[in-house]
């Protein structure tokens, strides 16, 4: 079973699943992300396809798709996204909690027999030191960073008590095929309306359509940091006339003094605007 199958990375995984040639393979998608035509490959190469639209939080659910599919290894990629908890800490980090605490609960009354579980870099923070290693502290900066290192700690919890049957892994950023159009990691800079796809449209309808409340003064304060990070994908790409520009733009929305003090080095650089010591603090060299 793999649970946000529909999504970017979650259908990549199910044409990967598919050449393993399984009995079997049951995708749940609650659509949030995902979207079916993500899975019309697999549908037409593998005839023992099952796609339920359905929501992996809800114990009830899982737990009766389990049973009556005869799962025996789950794939958990299914969560509310970064872009998400700057709309709604609280509710994405609730539901985080409950697919994983969900699964966990599963295995421990041996419902299933292995456990994937989709992490996040996020869980890791401001690098602290680079290059980044599995040891490196988990200290997440937005609540959805703190849902995946939450996720992974209870993991690991039940794991000492009941002895499970698990694997964690902590993707950092994708790109490719199918990846979800205007979120995060596609924003451009030269879009007119970058804060729009920055904090991801879907999010803001979702939570318009389920009548969960925005909290846009939270949604205007993150902007800023928005633009550096995308600032920071464009200097490590080669893109060193966008970078500038929109790190300057993300000093005018955010201070700069105290904001970004953990990061050392490359905190002098930024202030300083120097793109060479800001590419080897970011721990790739730029090209002269």
């Amino acid at each position: 079973m793999v649970t946000g199958g529909a999504g970017f990375i979650g259908s990549h995984l199910v044409d990967r699943l598919i050449q393993e040639k399984p009995n079997k393979i049951v995708v749940i998608d609650n659509l949030f992300l995902g979207q079916l035509e993500n899975l019309e490959k697999a549908k037409k190469n593998f005839g023992n396809l099952t796609i339920l639209i359905r929501d992996a939080s809800i114990f009830s659910v899982v737990e009766e798709i389990i049973a009556k599919e005869e799962v025996q290894t789950v794939f958990d990629l299914a969560t509310v996204p970064l872009p998400t908890s700057y709309v709604q800490p609280r509710w994405t980090y609730e539901n985080n909690i409950r697919i994983v605490l969900n699964f966990c609960e599963l295995l421990r009354q041996d419902k299933f027999d292995f456990y994937v579980h989709c992490s996040s870099s996020e869980a890791y923070g401001t690098a602290q030191f680079v290059p980044m290693t599995e040891d490196h502290p988990l200290n997440p900066t937005t609540t959805y960073g703190a849902s995946k290192a939450s996720q992974d700690l209870l993991i690991q919890a039940f794991d000492r008590m009941y002895d499970f049957n698990f694997f964690i892994f902590r993707p950092f950023n994708n790109f490719g095929e199918r990846q979800n159009d205007q979120a995060y990691a596609r924003a451009r800079a030269s879009d007119s309306n970058l804060f729009s796809n920055v904090t991801n449209k879907y999010s803001i309808q979702f939570c318009k359509k389920h009548g969960i409340p925005i909290d846009w003064k939270a949604l205007s304060e993150q902007k800023g940091r928005d633009l550096f990070h995308i600032a920071r994908h464009q200097l490590l790409s080669g893109n060193k006339e966008e970078a500038m520009k929109n790190f300057k733009r993300s000093f005018r929305l955010v201070p700069i003094l105290g904001k970004f003090k953990s990061l050392g080095g490359m905190a002098a650089s930024i202030i300083g605007l120097d793109l060479e010591r800001m590419a080897r603090s970011l721990g790739r060299p730029t090209e002269r």
